[in-house]
């Protein structure tokens, strides 16, 4: 059984990364159902399945782009540079560490297996409660200087 394109990125990619009162956040591209998984990892295994099968990889066609949810194909487009005849390009969400990005809170909307705890609006951000261990705050400090340090180089 081959893999819909449209029905897996519809049914997968509803956030990116943007900025947060935190530094860096994930948020709703969309309004995201209660109970849905944010995200498969895709970086996992580098886009192939467990037989070895490449299976996130698409031909980003005129026909495929109508298919999509809005706020994806501007996610495409944001992402990748697609040429007519030449639009194999991985999910807007390829190696996308996401779960590294997501800021805490007492009020959770996500859970740690990264499944939507409610309904989550779009441009909405997700947050998490999380153990504050000492690697994980090393782990956010460190996400937090290297974007104010990027920001301020561009004059931000």
């Amino acid at each position: 059984m081959s893999l819909d394109p449209a029905q897996y990125l519809n049914g997968s990619v509803w956030v990116r990364l943007a900025p947060s009162i935190h530094g860096v956040g994930v948020f709703a591209i969309r309004d995201i159902p209660k109970g849905t998984i944010i995200t498969e990892h895709d970086s996992v295994n580098n886009g192939y399945d467990d037989h070895g099968t490449e299976k996130r990889f698409f031909n980003y066609t005129d026909k495929l782009l109508r298919q999509l949810h809005p706020a994806i194909v501007k996610m495409i487009h944001d992402r990748f540079i697609l040429y007519p005849g030449h639009n194999l390009w991985p999910s807007p969400n390829f190696l996308q560490f996401y779960r590294e990005y997501m800021n805490y809170s007492e009020l959770p909307c996500v859970s740690q297996k990264m499944v939507s705890l409610r309904k989550i609006h779009e441009g909405e951000e997700l947050l998490q409660r999380y153990p504050m261990d000492g690697a994980r705050i090393s782990s956010i400090s460190h996400h937090r200087y290297i974007y104010k340090s990027a920001g301020s180089i561009r004059g931000r």
